[in-house]
């Protein structure tokens, strides 16, 4: 059995979803004006390291002679928006980019950066990256495609500052990297923790895993961060982060062993109390409740087949 779902965030998708929705108001709300997009938020996590919301969450750290940036936000212009702010505390350049994993919503901005930067991305995110590039799909665009690769773990130095790039194996994707910066005490995981919703957000359609999420999760919290940058919501303190593990563990443990006896997945889903879907309209092809769908999946070994 295949159970089909679309892969990731396509913001075309969300643009035709509004415009349906648009469509079918009333003359008179279609005259109302539309609200300003909210500015991009750009916040510090501790000295010399900022994060920004909206879209997906990115990283920034200023180094000796240079920026990092971990993650490059939705679109061109709040990438724009990302960089006017990093000017407003610095003016250092960009000296690279880490992609945290393929969605849309984090690397969507990236032709919004100097042509030539660095790219850097785990090897099954590049992958994906250059399959979508030789489709004439996807976001990135030929000239951004990554110019480094990451299998499972290399340390460098990036403009003065030490970092590691580390991965685990599959867990939100198959390709997803963490960016450890020892010398700040500072993880940044990106969607191996969505903490906007109550359970992990794996995607299975894109390599993810449930049992690799908690092994990718049990190692960046080995890490001792004092602050973890996630993927959607405040960054975190490794309390909160363990807290959400053990909850998550628990749950993933009670869905495989309802799976395992045969149980249908609408049955568990109603039976571990899954969250229903957010009251915000979302993409067609975005889901939220689909942990115990994840666990499912794997513990059944149905396979779900990605769609671009």
């Amino acid at each position: 059995m295949t159970i089909t779902r679309p892969g990731r965030f396509a913001p075309a998708a969300a643009t035709a979803l509004a415009a349906s929705l648009l469509l079918a108001l009333p003359a008179s709300a279609q005259d109302r004006p539309r609200p300003a997009p909210r500015p991009l938020q750009f916040k510090m996590v501790s000295p010399g390291v900022y994060w920004s919301k909206e879209g997906g969450n990115t990283g920034v750290v200023i180094g000796k002679d240079g920026v990092i940036v971990y993650d490059v936000t939705i679109n061109a212009q709040r990438a724009q928006e990302l960089q006017a702010r990093i000017a407003e505390v610095t003016d250092k350049p960009i000296k690279a980019v880490i992609i945290s994993h393929i969605d849309e919503d984090h690397i969507g901005g990236v032709s919004a950066f100097p042509k030539g930067v660095r790219i850097i991305a785990q090897a099954e995110t590049d992958k994906l990256i250059k399959a979508d590039i030789a489709a004439g799909r996807g976001v990135v665009p030929a000239a951004y495609a990554p110019t480094d690769v990451v299998g499972r773990r290399l340390r460098l130095t990036i403009a003065g500052e030490p970092v590691e790039l580390l991965n685990w194996g599959p867990a939100h994707t198959s390709g997803d990297l963490v960016a450890w910066f020892p010398a700040r005490k500072v993880a940044m995981a990106a969607d191996i923790f969505c903490m906007d919703q109550p359970r992990p957000y794996i995607k299975p359609e894109l390599g993810g895993s449930t049992l690799g999420w908690v092994k990718s999760a049990e190692a960046v919290l080995a890490l001792k961060p004092k602050w973890v940058v996630v993927g959607h919501g405040e960054p975190q303190t490794p309390g909160n982060l363990r807290q959400y593990m053990i909850d998550s563990v628990r749950t993933r443990s009670e869905v495989a062993a309802l799976a395992k006896k045969g149980m249908a997945l609408p049955e568990i889903e109603a039976k571990v109390g899954e969250p229903q879907p957010s009251s915000v309209p979302l993409p067609p092809n975005v889901h939220q409740a689909q942990f115990s769908r994840a666990i499912y999946l794997e513990v059944t070994g149905t396979k779900a087949e990605a769609h671009h």
